[in-house]
C-alpha cells in the first residue's frame, strides 16, 4: 500500500471508530497499469476529472445505515490499519500471525522475529510467551529517540505507558521541540500533544480537538487523527502510528537538481529587504540577524525559523506559495489524498512529500517543506519584490 493510500484511509479510520460500523464498498483494481509521465508536471485530463468527481462523491457522502449490508468492526483493524504496533526496525505491520513480538519491558516496542539478530531471535523463542524483553530493556540502556544514542544521561518520559527516552539537551538545543515539559526529575515528551494545535503557543498549548493522537515512530511528533491536524505528507502505518513529514530526505541522485530540493528567499521575511541573511534549514524563510535581535557572536550550526520551531506544518486544502527552480513563486493548493488522480499518485515521490495543484494552470507536482511558504505570511513580501 502506498503512502498516499495510507493517508486516505486515515480519514476512514476516524469515521469507523466513531460510527462503530462500516458499509461494504467496492475496491479499485489492484493491478492498475502504471502511467508513464515525461515531465514532473502533469495536466488534468478528462479521465482525471472523472476520478476527482467520483472520489469526492465517495468520501463526502455518509454511508446510509442498512440492516442488510453492514459488517461489524473487526477487532484487529480500523479501516485499513491494524490496532497493533508496527515493527520498530522495519516499520511494517505483522505479515502473518505470530511473527510480531512485543517487548514486555519499559519500551513496549514491537519487533518482527525476522528483524531481530540470530541471538535475539533464539532468546525470544526460549522465553515464555508474554515475558520477553528486548536487549535494551534487559540491559537498562535505551537510546534517545532524537539522536539515537544511549551515551550520557537518557531520561524516560514520565507519562504512564510511554516508552520514549531522550537527552535533555536534544530536546532543548535544536529548538524544534518546544512542546516538551521537563525538569531535573520529570519529563513529559512532545508526543503527548498535537503539534498543530500547540503551534499557536507551544508553552501553553490549547487542544482544539479531542480525537486520539497518531504518533510518529521516528520522533516525538504527534497529531490529532483526522484531516484537521495531520500534516500533509504524513504516512500512516497503523491506527496510531505514523511517519511524519519531518523525515523527508532529498534524493541524492535527483534529476530535479538541488534548487528544487530546497530554496531560500533572497529577502528577509520581516523587513522584506535583501542583504546578509541567515536561512532556515527546513523552509525557504530568511532573516537579517538584526531583525531577529541576534548578536554577531550567535552563530548556530543549524538555524530554524520560529514557524518551523513551533511545529506548524502544511495541512490539507491550504493555499501556499511554491517555488520551483527559476520559475516564479506561484500559489497552489495542498491536495487531500482523495482528490489526487491515479496517474499523479503513481509518480515517483519520497516519504514526506505531498501533492499540490497549481492555481490557474491546474498542473500537479509533488513537493515538500523546503519549497513552499504560507500564503498569508509572504503575500506582502512577494508583492514588494514583484516575484509573480
Amino acid at each position: 500500500m502506498s503512502g498516499l493510500e495510507r493517508r486516505y484511509y486515515q480519514d476512514q479510520a476516524v469515521k469507523i471508530s466513531a460510527d462503530e460500523e462500516v458499509t461494504d464498498e467496492e475496491e479499485e483494481p489492484a493491478n492498475e497499469s502504471k502511467a508513464e509521465t515525461k515531465s514532473d508536471f502533469v495536466l488534468l485530463n478528462s479521465e482525471d476529472e472523472a476520478f476527482l468527481s467520483s472520489s469526492s462523491t465517495t468520501t463526502s457522502s455518509k454511508p446510509k445505515a442498512s440492516h442488510q449490508n453492514h459488517n461489524p468492526v473487526l477487532t484487529d483493524m480500523i479501516g485499513m490499519f491494524k490496532k497493533e504496533n508496527c515493527c520498530i526496525v522495519c516499520e511494517e505491520v505483522s505479515l502473518k500471525p505470530g511473527d510480531l513480538l512485543k517487548c514486555r519491558g519499559v519500551c513496549q516496542n514491537a519487533f518482527h522475529i525476522a528483524c531481530l539478530s540470530d541471538e535475539e531471535a533464539a532468546n525470544a523463542k526460549d522465553n515464555k510467551e508474554g515475558v520477553w524483553k528486548c536487549v535494551n530493556c534487559r540491559n537498562g540502556s535505551h537510546p534517545c529517540q532524537i539522536c539515537k544514542s544511549n551515551a550520557g544521561h537518557v531520561q524516560k518520559c514520565s507519562v504512564n505507558n510511554c516508552g520514549r527516552f531522550f537527552h535533555s539537551n536534544c530536546l532543548q538545543s535544536s529548538g524544534l521541540w518546544p512542546q516538551a515539559m521537563h525538569n531535573e526529575k520529570l519529563l513529559t515528551c512532545p508526543a503527548h500533544l498535537c503539534h498543530t494545535c500547540a503551534s499557536d503557543n507551544p508553552k501553553e498549548p490549547f487542544m482544539k480537538y479531542n480525537s486520539k493522537l497518531v504518533k510518529c515512530v521516528r520522533c516525538p511528533t504527534a497529531y490529532h487523527s483526522g484531516d484537521f491536524c495531520v500534516a500533509a505528507g504524513t504516512v500512516q502505518i497503523t491506527a496510531t502510528q505514523i511517519i511524519c513529514p519531518k523525515h523527508y530526505v532529498p534524493p541524492t541522485n535527483s534529476k530535479k537538481g538541488a534548487s528544487v530540493n530546497h530554496v531560500n528567499t533572497s529577502w528577509c521575511f520581516l523587513c522584506s529587504e535583501g542583504g546578509d541573511l541567515i536561512c532556515c534549514e527546513r523552509c525557504p524563510a530568511s532573516f537579517h540577524r538584526d531583525c531577529l535581535n541576534m548578536s554577531d557572536d550567535e552563530s548556530p550550526e543549524v538555524f530554524y525559523c520560529g514557524h518551523c520551531e513551533s511545529g506548524r506544518m502544511p495541512l490539507y486544502n491550504e493555499v501556499v506559495w511554491v517555488k520551483l527552480g527559476h520559475y516564479r513563486w506561484w500559489p497552489a493548493v495542498v491536495l487531500h489524498p482523495t482528490k489526487v488522480p491515479g496517474n499523479i499518485e503513481r509518480m515517483k515521490h519520497e516519504t514526506g512529500e505531498f501533492p499540490i495543484q497549481f492555481c490557474g494552470s491546474r498542473e500537479y507536482y509533488w513537493t515538500h517543506q523546503g519549497n513552499f511558504v504560507s500564503f498569508k505570511t509572504c503575500l506582502n513580501n512577494l508583492l514588494h519584490h514583484n516575484s509573480f
